[in-house]
């Protein structure tokens, strides 16, 4: 039972064969004894044409075929080749042939092997060959004749050939040749079931289960293909980013949210690669990464709008959204809150939660911190006010809530920088110098808030005060009056009460002038006069009255004795006196009045000796014009510091925001606008360290055009308002020239005159000194005027111009009014005088002082006045 298993068939070869007349024929026969044992003996091996089976004999019979040169067989082998060769076929070989086999057995066997195979030949003059099959539809498919080559057979032979590309899916399909007798029909017919080898094809990656899928749970990805042979690698992506995983099977245990993603798979064979279309896993997972953003970001002014998003990643997204400030609920239920405008109630710690169909997680706090300035700046004194000059002043600045804190307080004086302080206080001795309108700034990231002004005013007693006589010399007793005048430089508060004195002696009654109508000989004495206000005393320089007799003196005519007409020769217009004059006295570093810093005043620093290298110490922002300028005016700002070596580079800073770097200590501000407005600071870098110069605020104010435009642009209807009421200002004002004209002089000379406003500008809320008879109300404007026929206008030391004549533009309109002018105390005016006198408004002016720009500006009265008046009268 073992042999029958393993051994093949006794005789394999065709059943039915088909041969063309004249043609050879070729039986294909091979034989095994395998079945008779490993020891059988082949006895007999023969062809019969027309074998039939005779029962007496108990043999096969028939017409044997001749084995010699036509039946090839190798006896006594156990295998071998039976075939039968026809040539030259005729009709009358058609039929049945049978191949007799007798063998011995191998030792042990019972019997003998005996055994009859038999082929049908069918015999046609004019046969054809034809393919059929799925094969023979495929496009490119060549069929043409075929020569058996001598390997195939020894004799002529007819064949086809066919030619073709197989595909996939020809694969195990079968493909025939059939032979056709002349009436078409089927003589015999063989056929083969192809085999196709092809590389992997619909290939696809399936997910088991389906996608989306639960973060934790459990996935399997299958690569599935058809292939021949079968795939016998797989290459895994997930994205971009290949996976080291090789089978057709991946499985992930527990699934995260990484996994999810675009899959492909890669299925490769010996024939080639493909690779699939791209499948997406979702993998569904609570929110996670939960955080809090703030555009812009954290610290913001009050007032800007701010935007809480909060950001989380989640899948599927997260549709609910709870917030909290400082742990308490808020009402807010989106991804993002906003913020517009901010308060200083929206600062503090922000969390959020965000909630899926998973769960809920909360993010970490974030702080968002709101910036605001000051809410209030209150300036108020510490010491009495007014003060006394040389006593101590200590101001005092309470800034209200602010964040952050501001590290500083700056002070203005009369809208100028004068000091920055680390405290809330600022002291300093009293000086006429740093008198003026104070304010506070409370200054901070966030802004500026200002105080309201503060009038500090230091009281002195009156300075620089002299004896003027007029006519001035000697004079001739009898010859007509002479006038003395008390002139007082300065003084706060400004009322004082005038004493004269004649050779040490004090006389009767204080007046500010000393009239001598004669005058007489016993008149020739040393006069001086004596100043006195709250504060204290000053007397002036004696001045010696020489009087002579002449009795040949004509008395003056045209001229009132009680006024004073100064004449070219007159030697009683003097300019004023210089320093050294023995009536002034030069000011010295101890005069109160006088300021003169010290290398030991703290208010005064000046740059240590640098010897060794060091870095720079004294950084200074100096800016040009200042720090009030108009818009559309360059700034200049330079930045000075002692250093060695040499600063290398200079940056600029505004608002804490860098404006760039420069190898020079100089930074220009082209045509500045009012948003140029500001801090600015300067950063000085040599090879030894950097440092920064103290914040100075530039404020740039509106242009008279620009305010007039934006005026104009919101009037409208109100233009022709304007331009009603500008018609008739030019009516009355060519009246009053018209007016004016017929009261002036003719022989003054216009390209002298300017307008002069005789008091400085108060500041709202300032205090002021009790009125008393030595006030004056304020004046609009008036010209001045030189004497005709003076000459040039003399100028003393400094920018002091000494004028003669006042005159006010409106004539007797001034009548019943009081006095127009500072230091002039209102008196009667006699309105009858002639045109020489005061009827026209003339005051006789002896000096006026015009003082640079750049000094400092005070108290009216004190040295730092815009205009300094010296004597004047009605």
């Amino acid at each position: 039972m073992g042999c029958l298993s393993v051994c093949p068939e006794l005789v394999t070869g065709p059943k039915e064969l088909v041969a063309g007349l004249g043609s050879c024929l070729y039986i294909p026969c091979r034989y095994d004894l395998c079945l008779a044992g490993p020891e059988a003996q082949l006895r007999k091996l023969y062809w019969l044409h027309h074998p039939y089976y005779d029962k007496k004999k108990q043999e096969f019979t028939g017409q044997k075929v001749s084995s010699m040169g036509e039946f090839r067989d190798t006896p006594r082998t156990n295998q071998g080749d039976c075939s039968l060769i026809l040539p030259r076929v005729q009709a009358n070989n058609a039929g049945t042939y049978g191949l007799r086999l007798v063998a011995d057995p191998s030792r042990g066997s019972y019997k003998g092997l005996l055994w009859m195979h038999t082929v049908t030949i069918n015999v046609t003059d004019t046969p054809t060959l034809v393919w059929e099959g799925p094969v023979t539809n495929t496009p490119g498919v060549h069929m043409d004749a075929w020569t058996p080559p001598a390997t195939v057979t020894s004799n002529p032979a007819i064949g086809t050939r066919l030619t073709f590309e197989p595909l996939w899916y020809h694969d195990k399909t079968f493909l025939e040749c059939v032979l056709q007798g002349s009436d078409g029909k089927i003589i015999t017919r063989a056929s083969r079931q192809l085999q196709v080898n092809y590389a992997p094809r619909d290939v696809q990656v399936e997910m088991t289960p389906s996608s989306p899928v639960h973060e934790g749970r459990e996935v399997t990805l299958s690569c599935r293909d058809t292939a021949k042979p079968p795939s016998h690698t797989y290459t895994w992506r997930l994205g971009d980013r290949i996976l080291p995983h090789r089978t057709a099977q991946v499985l992930l245990r527990p699934i995260q949210a990484t996994d999810g993603g675009s899959y492909r798979c890669q299925a490769t064979n010996t024939v080639g690669t493909i690779e699939s279309l791209p499948t997406t896993l979702e993998v569904y997972y609570a929110p996670r990464d939960v955080r809090v953003e703030v555009t812009p970001s954290s610290p913001i002014h009050e007032g800007q709008e701010v935007t809480l998003s909060c950001r989380d990643s989640s899948k599927p997204p997260s549709h609910t959204y709870t917030w909290s400030l400082e742990g308490r609920i808020l009402p807010h239920r989106t991804a993002q809150v906003h913020l517009r405008p901010t308060n200083v109630t929206d600062g503090g710690s922000y969390s959020c939660q965000a909630t899926n169909a998973l769960g809920t997680a909360e993010s970490p706090p974030t702080t968002l911190e709101v910036y605001y300035p000051p809410r209030a700046a209150i300036l108020e004194n510490l010491t009495a006010l007014p003060a006394l000059v040389a006593s101590r002043i200590t101001l005092h600045c309470a800034l209200g809530p602010a964040h952050p804190a501001p590290s500083f307080i700056q002070w203005l004086r009369n809208d100028c920088w004068e000091a920055d302080t680390l405290g809330p206080t600022l002291s300093f001795n009293a000086d006429p110098a740093r008198a003026g309108a104070y304010r506070c700034i409370g200054q901070n990231p966030a802004g500026s808030t200002f105080s309201l002004p503060l009038s500090v005013i230091v009281w002195y007693p009156p300075k620089a005060v002299q004896v003027l006589q007029s006519p001035g010399g000697p004079v001739v007793a009898g010859g007509g009056p002479v006038r003395l005048r008390c002139q007082i430089g300065a003084a706060e508060p400004p009322k004082f009460t005038v004493s004269w004195f004649k050779n040490g002696q004090e006389l009767p009654g204080p007046a500010p002038d000393l009239l001598l109508p004669g005058p007489e000989p016993a008149d020739a004495a040393a006069y001086a006069c004596q100043a006195r206000n709250e504060v204290g005393v000053a007397r002036s320089p004696p001045v010696t009255l020489d009087v002579r007799w002449d009795p040949g003196i004509r008395a003056p005519q045209k001229e009132d004795p009680g006024i004073w007409a100064p004449q070219k020769e007159d030697p009683g217009i003097r300019p004023p006196p210089k320093i050294g004059d023995p009536g002034i006295r030069a000011p010295q570093k101890e005069d109160p009045g006088i300021w003169a810093p010290q290398k030991e005043d703290p208010g005064i620093r000046l740059p240590p000796k640098i010897r060794d290298p060091v870095g720079p110490q004294g950084v200074e922002l100096v800016l040009d014009p200042g720090r009030r300028v108009q818009e559309a005016t360059d700034v200049t700002l330079r930045c000075r510091a002692a250093a060695r070596p040499p600063p290398s580079a200079f940056e600029w800073f505004w608002e804490e925001r860098p404006l760039g770097r420069t190898p020079e200590g100089l930074w220009v501000l082209r045509a500045v606008k009012t948003q140029a407005s500001g801090r600015y600071r300067c950063r000085v870098t040599n090879d030894i360290a950097t440092a920064d110069s103290s914040d100075v605020i530039v404020t740039v104010y509106y242009s008279t055009a620009t305010i007039l435009q934006r005026t104009f642009l919101g009037l409208g209807v109100g233009l022709s308002i304007l331009l009603v009421l500008g018609t008739l200002g030019c009516f009355l004002r060519r009246r009053w020239r018209r007016q004016t004209a017929t009261d002036e002089e003719p022989a003054v000379e216009p390209s002298r005159t300017f307008f002069l406003c005789n008091k400085m500008p108060r500041i709202p809320g300032s205090p002021r000194p009790p009125p008393g008879p030595d006030d004056a109300d304020a004046i609009n404007y008036s010209s001045l005027l030189s004497l005709p026929g003076s000459g040039s206008v003399p100028r003393l030391q400094g920018d002091t111009v000494v004028y003669t004549v006042l005159k006010k533009n409106d004539g007797a309109a001034k009548a019943t009014e009081g006095s127009d002018y500072e230091n002039v105390p209102p008196g009667s005016s006699n309105r009858d005088r002639d045109r020489d006198g005061d009827r026209d408004g003339t005051l006789v002016y002896a000096a006026l002082a015009l003082f640079s720009p750049g000094t400092s500006r005070g108290h009216a009265g004190d040295v730092g006045d815009t205009v300094e008046y010296a004597t004047l009268r009605q």
